[in-house]
């Protein structure tokens, strides 16, 4: 995967950060700043439209990149409430990473790039100060965040790679879970991925490992659930639905079984 070349020493530099909940005004017609605006929903959906026709519909968890001087309108239901953190930023050292970054790949990166930019909103939305040190923080935290982004998104343009034995495939498909544990996982999709059968893919990957493929998925599900309850940010069910488990009790019944304790009890 090629990533661009970069100043490390470089920050960019947060001009306004805060949470927004937001008003009509924004989705009846098109506006601009002359900042970068780098949105995070919080809650809710909406859809971000720029006046060319492009849409991109968000929901709760996902990010957008609005370049400078772009017109564009916030849509959504005006009876539900849309919550959103909201940096405005420059960063003119590093015009052509943000031009490479494509807000119709950014919420489609993997799992693990997504929660490491959960979390780093997290702190971004917590932590917020006065003072230089502070300021710093920020602006690193934010820099770390587009990063994410960026080497999200050009991972997607990433061929895979060549697979020449069974070791390696065995281990391409443990990525593969790895970084897509919070979406739906099957093994036809798997074996798609690593351009494979998946009987062939099931019967190798038991052979290796001596348990099968999906109690592998399983045991990565619940390892990063752990994660996020020792957090203690969320709740049981988001923390549920954050690591593929699409029903609450399923996710209750395997966490039990697999640590010894109900997941509202696990700190």
């Amino acid at each position: 995967m090629e990533v661009r070349k970069m100043n490390p020493l470089t920050l960019p530099e947060i001009i306004g950060i805060r949470v927004v909940v937001f008003e009509t005004l924004w989705a009846s017609r098109f506006h601009k700043t002359p900042l970068h605006e780098l949105l995070h929903v919080l809650d809710g959906r909406f859809e971000l439209t720029y006046e060319d026709g492009r849409r991109f519909p968000g929901k709760k968890g996902d990010t957008f990149l609005v370049r400078a001087d772009t017109p564009h309108e916030d849509i959504f239901e005006f009876k539900e409430d849309l919550k959103i953190l909201v940096i405005h930023f420059r960063w003119p050292d590093q015009e052509e990473l943000l031009n490479s970054i494509d807000n119709a790949r950014i919420n489609r990166i993997g799992t693990n790039l997504r929660s490491e930019l959960r979390w780093t909103f997290e702190h971004m939305r917590n932590d917020l100060g006065g003072g230089e040190l502070e300021r710093t923080l920020e602006n690193a935290r934010l820099m770390t965040a587009l990063l994410l982004i960026h080497k999200g998104v050009h991972f997607l343009q990433s061929p895979p790679p060549e697979i020449n034995s069974r070791h390696e495939l065995v281990l391409a498909a443990q990525e593969y879970v790895k970084r897509n544990y919070g979406a739906r996982l099957t093994l036809d999709g798997i074996a798609a991925h690593l351009k494979v059968s998946p009987y062939y893919l099931s019967r190798l990957f038991k052979q290796e490992c001596c348990f099968n493929l999906f109690e592998y998925i399983a045991e990565v599900r619940i390892d990063e659930a752990k994660k996020l309850l020792r957090d203690g940010q969320f709740l049981v069910s988001e923390v549920a639905a954050m690591t593929g488990f699409e029903n609450p009790n399923y996710f209750a019944k395997i966490f039990r079984k697999k640590v010894g304790c109900p997941p509202g009890k696990f700190r």
